[in-house]
C-alpha cells in the first residue's frame, strides 16, 4: 500500500520548524513503531520521548537508558531533520 502525502499550503513549509504531516507519521509509525523523535521540540514532537539536542547525545545510549538494551527490537527512532542542514543530522543518524 503506497502512501501519498497531502500537500501543505503553509508558506513556511520549508522552515526548520515544519512538522511531518500526522497522516504520514502515522503511516510510518505502523511499520516502524517509533519510540523516540530525534529532531523535535516539546511543541512539535511526534513521540512521547524526544532528544532535546540530538547532535549532542549518543542515540543508542539514550534509547537504552529509556527502554533497555533490547530497544532496537521494540521500535525505531523517528527523525525529520531541519531543512537548513539535513546532512549533519543524517550523518548523526548513520553513526548511531
Amino acid at each position: 500500500m503506497a502512501f501519498i502525502p497531502k500537500r501543505t499550503k503553509k508558506k513556511n513549509a520549508l522552515s526548520d520548524q515544519w512538522q511531518t504531516p500526522q497522516d504520514l507519521y502515522d503511516f510510518l509509525d505502523k511499520e516502524y513503531s517509533f519510540l523516540i523523535d530525534a529532531c523535535a521540540t516539546a511543541d512539535n514532537t511526534k513521540c512521547v520521548n524526544f532528544f532535546k539536542d540530538c547532535l549532542a547525545v549518543n542515540w543508542k545510549e539514550e534509547a537504552e537508558k529509556l527502554f533497555g538494551p533490547k530497544y532496537v527490537k521494540k521500535g525505531a527512532i523517528f527523525m525529520n531533520p531541519p531543512y537548513s542542514d539535513p546532512e549533519l543530522f543524517l550523518h548523526k543518524a548513520w553513526e548511531s
